[in-house]
């Protein structure tokens, strides 16, 4: 008998076992989905992971070296995950950077990574050098701010070019600016955070070694003008002459003293730096020009009276003060060491007499109050040149003084201060108001003085006032009308 076969179930039994064989071997293909950053690290810094929004920051201290184009992550995924960029590869951090994570099955991740160094807020300048000059020291003052650089004594400081090394972001004026640091410069330093702080730069000069003489600004040199006489000088008390006229120093430094002319006929003269007993002489001599300047060469006084002293001036340009009004200033310089007397005595042009060719003026009844030694010198207004100023001479009044008060004696000449009494004897007193001063000798000027009306040539000087008044020695000195006595020496003990 002929069997049948039945095809059918055995082919979808063999298609079912094909078909469940293939599903096996798709979903092991896929894998895993796991996709995950479990740990970024630099350096020794873990990365703060925020799963959630897919982000990845780091921030480090200002003080960490680190550099933020060049750091080298560590980083750890998933199970069977891949990162890109890879774990350990140098990245450049400086601005935010995605990294991607691939999981087994091919599905993808992309985390933000970011990485801050904070900003340093240190504005500092730590050293100061000049282009072409040694720098002896650099003086840091804190908490103020304040820096000295110290440069070799007689450096031209007008234009320095500073090289500046600081801390921060910025500095102004900028580095490598030429300045004058002839005073002091402000430089502000700006921080990384915008932290400012400012420093005042001053530069200072070395030990002084040796006085120079270089040059004169300027040949020739007008009277009353003013020069520069350039060279290395001592910081403090240099004393300047021209042909052996003392001239004002109106401005001194270690490389430059500003002088005024003095008064000379028109001439050559040297030209002499004084310190501390030292003398240079300029090698070039200064050429002087007089433009109508008065000049006074002599001083000649006689007649035997005060009240009716002649005075004779002799020298060049005088008669520019023909009709003008003009003072003759007598300053007392030698009457006691503790006491000058200056005396400004106001003349009308009819109290004097001219040559010519202004070689002489001569006042007939000179107001001089008082027999001593005096500096002398001349002001008026001329229409020409202004306001002018004649030289200085000296000159001597000597003789009698008929109808001066005199102190002929004081008893006793040691007094306790504040207790004793003392009496004056003198003459030309009696029934005259009298100004009597007492000047003590240190310090060299003040002291007291009061009013007195004798009816003989003799008073009784009162104690001094001990609350403001020290002890110790002074010159009393009696005036009369502008007419002064001579001074006897008292001394107040405790």
């Amino acid at each position: 008998m002929q069997k049948t076969i039945f095809l059918f179930p055995i082919l979808f039994s063999v298609f079912f076992i094909l078909s469940a064989t293939s599903c096996g071997k798709d979903d092991e293909a896929t894998g895993s989905s796991e996709k995950q950053i479990t740990s970024f690290k630099i350096k020794d810094m873990l990365g703060v992971i925020n799963e959630e929004d897919k982000t990845i920051e780091l921030t480090f201290l200002h003080t960490e070296d680190i550099d933020l184009t060049k750091l080298t992550p560590v980083v750890q995924v998933s199970l069977g995950a891949t990162v890109s960029p890879k774990s350990g590869e140098v990245v450049d951090f400086t601005n935010p950077v995605n990294y991607v994570v691939t999981a087994e099955n091919k599905s993808r991740e992309t985390y933000k990574v970011t990485v801050i160094k904070e900003k340093s807020n240190e504005a500092k300048i730590s050293k100061i050098e000049f282009e072409g000059i040694t720098v002896e020291r650099f003086i840091l003052h804190e908490p103020i701010s304040t820096i000295e650089v110290q440069v070799p004594y007689g450096t031209d400081v007008k234009a320095l070019k500073p090289i500046i090394t600081f801390t921060g972001k910025e500095i102004s004026p900028s580095n490598g600016e030429v300045q004058d640091f002839t005073r002091a410069i402000e430089y502000t330093v700006v921080a990384e955070d915008g932290t400012e702080v400012k420093y005042n730069v001053a530069v200072i000069f070395g030990n002084f070694t040796n006085m120079e003489i270089h040059s004169v600004n300027k040949n020739p040199i007008k009277v009353e003008e003013r020069f520069i006489i350039k060279g290395i000088f001592p910081p403090k008390d240099n004393i300047v002459f021209v042909g052996g006229e003392k001239v004002t120093v109106v401005r001194n430094s270690a490389t430059e003293l500003e002088v005024i002319a003095p008064v000379l006929s028109s001439g050559l003269y040297d030209i002499k730096v004084q310190n501390d007993g030292v003398f240079l002489v300029h090698p070039k001599l200064a050429n002087i020009e007089n433009v109508g300047y008065p000049i006074i060469k002599s001083v000649l006084v006689k007649n035997n009276t005060l009240d009716l002293l002649e005075v004779t001036i002799t020298g060049e340009n005088l008669k520019r003060f023909k009709n003008k009004d003009f003072t003759i200033h007598q300053n007392m310089i030698d009457y006691k060491p503790t006491v000058n007397i200056y005396q400004d005595a106001f003349y009308l042009a009819s109290d004097l007499t001219f040559e010519e060719d202004g070689s002489k003026i001569v006042i007939k009844k000179a107001k001089i109050h008082v027999a001593g030694q005096f500096e002398f010198y001349i002001t008026a207004d001329t229409e020409s040149n202004g306001y002018v100023t004649g030289n200085t001479k000296q000159f001597l009044v000597d003789g009698p003084t008929l109808g001066f008060p005199e102190i002929t004696s004081i008893t006793p000449s040691v007094l306790k201060i504040g207790v004793d009494n003392a009496t004056l004897k003198g003459t030309n007193l009696a029934g005259k108001t009298v100004t009597m001063y007492r000047y003590y000798h240190d310090p060299s000027d003040g002291g007291y003085y009061d009013y007195v009306y004798p009816t003989t040539n003799e008073f009784t000087i009162y104690p001094l006032n001990i609350t403001y008044n020290p002890i110790g020695k002074y010159d009393v000195i009696l005036e009369i009308n502008e007419k002064f006595s001579n001074a006897v020496e008292i001394e107040y003990i405790p």
